[in-house]
């Protein structure tokens, strides 16, 4: 199996990185981060550890603080995880399924302290 990693930047700075999995001939891609900083909006990984935030490809985006966590029914986990970050003095928050698995960040509307 191959991988190929595409990312691409918008004219705001944006980036989006496409991933592309390549099985037995047949391609398959998906999104893999955004980040947006202008936009206030982060996608990426949480590691394994659950400390930092990737791209999909593995780069570092910041360290993550795992803020809490609750039980729920989903058929990909049985707790949701909040996390908080900073990045570039910016103070981002957002929920996930935890280590290994997507997250998605909001950018607080407040000044970090």
């Amino acid at each position: 199996m191959d991988t190929r990693v595409e990312v691409v930047e918008a004219t705001n700075g944006a980036t989006l990185e496409l991933a592309t999995i390549i099985h037995e001939g047949k391609e398959f891609t998906a999104r893999g981060s955004i980040i947006d900083k202008a936009g206030g909006y982060l996608v990426g990984y949480v590691s394994c550890d659950g400390l930092e935030f990737h791209t999909w490809s593995g780069e570092k985006i910041c360290r993550l603080q795992h803020v809490s966590s609750w039980r729920v029914q989903s058929p990909f986990t049985d707790r949701m995880h909040a996390y908080r970050a900073v990045l570039d003095g910016k103070r981002y928050y957002g929920r996930g399924c935890g280590p290994t698995m997507v997250l998605r960040m909001r950018a607080s509307k407040g000044k970090r302290r």
